[in-house]
């Protein structure tokens, strides 16, 4: 099981000597100030409610915080329904949800600043203790930190009801502490706009499922029901933030880290297969349950070990391990997975892309898999891939041209480009020169309104970030130039060294940076998750919340912007929408601290060192009452929205 998986709290803190609990104190906290989990036991201040502002369909958190010096045994909490202020209103407890967050960074207390979230896992089930903080070396950096005190930050998630009328709910959320209880009011407003559901977002949010990871963390066959279980799990979490893509590898041992193939072939005699598409069949069934029909289905058919990849160059500055087997491989074809008439499975080597051999093999298949996608009215879905810096030859490309005419390629790299020997891209997700949310708005800002489907590849965030950047993820690409963000994943989680499954690099290593050096992207590999793993599969993070709270204010911002772009707003609503937007584009880039707008590389600087991006602007914005700017953001998405409905 990963190291920091819930169930306990995994630090330096767990070396703590328990000492019986001192005084139990309970504080408010901010959901975008984490600092506070920590600086308000000191604060002293009179407790009071958990404010949550939200929109009708969406789901919005807000968090009370114990605390005390020792060990923190025996809390727990329930929350009652929410009854509208001068309404008739009701929000029920089936639509509340309280979890508990525990440490879960894979940094140490050491490298938490006061930006960012240290107690990050939401476990479902309230931990049976919390053990204190030490501090075991000095760091001015982290000197804010008292040792010697047990946190734990107590979260209450509201899914509000898409018919709910508007208006103010109150409620109470009741604490179980060592020596009595304690009740909290919860004040929520719920703003006078519907989201749509996540599976009719616009903006594009990408977290990427890994069967593999959850079969070698939970210690379970791949394909099991156990497994399926799991990937359902994770599956519901990916649906939920408006995932629209879904990745099929058809061949085995590629950058995402699945050893096998999700396509089985079996052999008929020499040369000749069938092609077992059960397993293939059944993701696709578990895919679509959640987000519905899919708009990009990859299917996996290159990496930069095959004809075109990286084998000199910047091949260099690749591990000795990566460099080592890539060069092995060099000539030969891609590997797919073979079952035997026992049901055992095995890899089976086949001919590179460009032998004359080659399109025998796969010409059955590919016409199958059309067959099967056609029955699922996915055939306009397909896709190829994975590009990264290094491109398939030219040979590749028209083979599987050849086989799949008309169907695009994908593309996750530094740059972009339009096409791929003449086969035009799907879809690109790109590092570099994409502008992003600017007061100075001009064409170029409405990222959400291009044709083509390009999005940011954050290549270096990280879980150690402040919680302002997963919230603004979405909002500064779809300000911006960009349809969204994606190349994250959901379960992508760090796993043991173990020679059964060939993963190399041992403790911590990520199935798509470790596992099949080959296959390597190096800086592109998916190293940042928004799942954690919990007893009984995957749980959300605060920067899963915080992310897709980010994502619905997108869609806020996108029927706003639509609205004005169209000149179907006029006049003061029109005049007010656009304060609206530029005063929301002006505190994104206060709280990043970029001082140049205009300056693409300024701008890019909040994305990937949030040290550059500096603490003074980050806990500037979490006082700038920011839940404000999202009320009034949602009020006016829902005016706006009022005005498509009005006679004419």
């Amino acid at each position: 099981m990963a190291a920091w998986i819930v169930g306990a709290v995994l630090c330096a803190a767990a070396l703590a000597q328990e000492r019986p609990a001192g005084e139990v104190r309970v504080w408010n906290s901010d959901v975008l100030a984490p600092q506070e989990d920590i600086l308000g036991y000191d604060a002293q201040k009179p407790l009071g409610p958990i404010r949550i502002v939200g929109a009708r369909g969406g789901t919005f958190s807000g968090k009370v915080v114990v605390g005390c010096p020792g060990t923190l045994k025996g809390v727990s909490a329930r929350a009652a329904e929410l009854t509208q202020t001068g309404g008739t209103g009701r929000i029920g407890t089936d639509r509340i949800q309280v979890r508990y967050a525990l440490v879960g960074l894979w940094e140490s207390w050491q490298k938490i600043s006061k930006a960012i979230s240290r107690f990050d896992v939401l476990a479902e089930r309230p931990p049976e203790e919390v053990r204190p903080h030490v501090s075991r070396r000095k760091s001015p950096r982290e000197a804010w930190i008292p040792p010697g005190r047990a946190i734990l930050p107590v979260w209450v998630t509201v899914s509000v009801p898409p018919d709910v009328p508007a208006g103010d709910y109150t409620g109470t959320v009741t604490l179980t502490l060592p020596g009595g209880t304690t009740r909290v009011p919860v004040r929520l407003t719920v703003c006078d706009y519907t989201l749509p559901d996540p599976k009719h977002w616009r903006t594009w949010s990408e977290l990427i499922q890994s069967p593999d990871t959850l079969s070698l963390v939970y210690h379970v066959p791949l394909w099991s029901e156990k497994h399926w279980r799991l990937i359902d799990r994770s599956m519901a979490y990916v649906a939920a933030m408006g995932t629209r893509s879904c990745y099929i590898p058809l061949i085995a041992e590629t950058n995402l880290g699945n050893a096998e193939s999700m396509v089985r072939w079996r052999r008929k005699g020499p040369g000749k297969y069938t092609y077992d598409f059960s397993v293939m069949e059944r993701y696709l069934d578990v895919t679509e349950k959640h987000l519905g029909r899919p708009g990009i289905v990859v299917f996996q058919v290159w990496d930069n070990f095959l004809e075109g990849g990286r084998f000199s160059g910047d091949i260099k500055f690749e591990t000795k391990q990566t460099k080592a087997e890539r060069l092995a491989y060099r000539g030969k074809g891609p590997e797919v997975t073979r079952v035997d008439a026992g049901g055992r499975v095995s890899g089976e080597l086949l001919p590179p892309y460009s032998d004359a051999k080659a399109h025998a093999l796969w010409k059955p298949l590919t016409e199958a898999l059309l067959r099967r996608l056609a029955r699922r009215g996915l055939k306009e879905a397909a896709a190829l891939g994975m590009v990264t810096d290094s491109e398939p030859t030219k040979a590749v490309v028209d083979l599987w041209r050849s086989l799949l005419p008309g169907v695009g390629w994908v593309r996750h790299a530094h740059g972009s480009r339009k096409e791929l020997h003449g086969v035009p891209y799907r879809y690109q997700l790109q590092v570099w020169h994409l502008r992003f949310a600017n007061p100075n708005r001009t064409a170029e800002y409405h990222g959400w309104h291009r044709a083509d489907l390009v999005g940011h590849l954050a290549r270096d965030l990280r879980a150690n970030f402040p919680m302002l950047t997963f919230r603004y993820l979405g909002e500064m690409n779809i300000g911006g130039a960009a349809r969204g963000f994606g190349r994250f994943g959901a379960d992508f989680w760090p796993v043991r060294e173990d020679a059964r499954v060939g993963i190399h690099g041992g403790w911590g290593a990520l199935v798509s940076d470790g596992r099949f050096p080959k296959s390597s992207w190096r800086n592109l590999n998916v190293r940042l998750s928004f799942l954690a793993p919990g007893p009984d599969g995957a749980l959300a993070t605060a920067r899963y919340e915080m992310l897709r709270e980010g994502v619905q204010e997108c869609e806020a911002r996108i029927v706003i912007d639509e609205a004005l772009l169209e000149g179907r707003i006029t006049g003061a609503l029109a005049e007010r929408c656009r304060k609206l937007l530029n005063a929301r584009d002006t505190a994104m880039i206060r709280g990043f601290n970029i001082t140049n707008p205009d300056d693409y590389f300024a701008n890019f600087v909040w994305y990937c060192s949030p040290g550059k991006a500096g603490e003074d602007g980050i806990l500037w914005h979490a006082r700038s009452d920011w839940q404000k700017r999202s009320g009034d953001l949602f009020t006016a998405a829902g005016q706006v929205a009022a005005t498509r409905r009005r006679p004419h």
